[in-house]
């Protein structure tokens, strides 16, 4: 049994906080104090980094100490091999241990045995590959895409079902909601987004999309102001681009004078939250009208507006791996088209999307991306 104690030690005419760490019989540990006490030197006052090196070390000696099968984990710190470091980083991921903490222990170890290389408590450098670390960081991303996303996916065959269920009965109304839902779906539209920052007024659009038929097959983006006042380009589906065309020169248009999302008077819809009760009103209206499964039932029940940007999301990684001829990727065009800031954010919707499709060799990307870049959101 190990553990530590912080204390203070005079360096340099002042009081810096240290560690130290003993056993059972308070015999010091020679090698890990030395190290403690020269991170202490470097850190000055910064307790919480004395701590959670000192910790780090006390569970490390520890489990050498306590371990009852010395073949698969030696019992002497100066002798622990690759292997046996990665099958004890393994254990503590087991034994729920988060990517950050884990990430921080492998600091502290890769520190202590460079030091007690460079001042001899060992003969020869040890040259640890810390692979569990990646293995584990794809793992939790693996369960991340799980539950937040892939429970979150919308097939097409459901989205249509609920798109089917729209509850308003003016077909012009009718038409209105089925866009705020496509919008979701094929543009990762937040809810808030369909009413907010003049984004669909018939004006920005019409500047936006012209009404030249030579245009309408042509790819086109379309710009919209969201999170944080960030604005961003988002490709349009042909499906998409039929719906906006039909409120803007087809025939819907003129219907809705100055917003696609209008009441009856005539004035934009303000409400944040149109579109979730939208998506609500109609998985509630396929629920009371259809017999369906328990299990089905409580995944319709599950799901949100909200879900469908995650399937927009999911879908735009495969739009970047199968339709954008190698010119995009989604590292860094899901930001650019979905408006969220952080990479861990693009990490998960590609993995979501590798396991939905089985494209198992995007793991091997990931684990080399983990490498080269430090560090759903929504």
């Amino acid at each position: 049994m190990f553990r530590y104690e912080l204390t203070t030690v005079e360096y340099c005419g002042r009081s810096i906080c240290a560690a130290v760490i003993y056993d059972e019989n308070y015999k010091y540990h020679k090698a890990a104090c030395h190290f403690l006490l020269e991170v202490a030197k470097k850190t000055r006052t910064k307790t919480n980094t004395i701590k959670a090196r000192a910790s780090d070390l006390k569970k490390f000696l520890y489990s050498i100490s306590e371990n009852k099968t010395p073949s698969v984990l030696t019992q002497d710190f100066r002798y622990v091999n690759d292997n046996q470091m990665n099958a004890y980083l393994m254990k503590l991921h087991h034994d729920g241990l988060s990517a950050k903490s884990l990430a921080r222990h492998i600091s502290t170890l890769d520190e202590f045995y460079k030091f007690i290389y460079k001042f001899g408590y060992i003969d020869c450098p040890k040259h640890f590959s810390f692979s569990t670390a990646e293995k584990v960081e794809t793992m939790q991303l693996m369960e991340k895409a799980t539950s937040r996303v892939l429970s979150q996916y919308i097939k097409i065959e459901d989205f249509n079902t609920i798109l089917s269920h729209v509850v308003a009965k003016d077909c012009y109304k009718r038409a209105r909601d089925e866009l705020a839902l496509k919008l979701g779906y094929f543009a990762g539209i937040r809810t808030h987004e369909l009413v907010a920052f003049d984004n669909f007024s018939i004006a920005n659009l019409k500047k936006q999309f012209s009404i030249e038929k030579n245009n309408f097959f042509d790819y086109a983006f379309i710009a919209v102001t969201g999170k944080g006042y960030k604005r961003r380009s988002i490709p349009l589906s042909m499906e998409l681009k039929k719906s906006l065309y039909r409120f803007l020169y087809g025939d819907y248009a003129g219907i809705f004078k100055a917003h696609l999302f209008e009441k009856s008077n005539g004035h934009a819809i303000k409400d944040a939250s149109y579109g979730t009760n939208t998506f609500r009103k109609a998985v509630r209206k396929f629920l009371a009208s259809t017999i369906v499964s328990k299990e089905l039932r409580e995944t319709y029940s599950n799901w949100s507006y909200h879900s469908l940007r995650h399937t927009c999301a999911t879908n735009f990684v495969t739009f970047c791996d199968y339709n954008g001829n190698g010119k995009y990727d989604p590292i860094l065009y899901l930001p650019q088209w979905l408006g969220h800031c952080s990479i861990e954010t693009s990490k998960l919707y590609i993995c979501s999307e590798a396991l939905l499709n089985r494209n198992f060799e995007v793991f091997h990307k990931l684990d080399e991306l983990s490498c080269s870049i430090e560090g759903i959101g929504d």
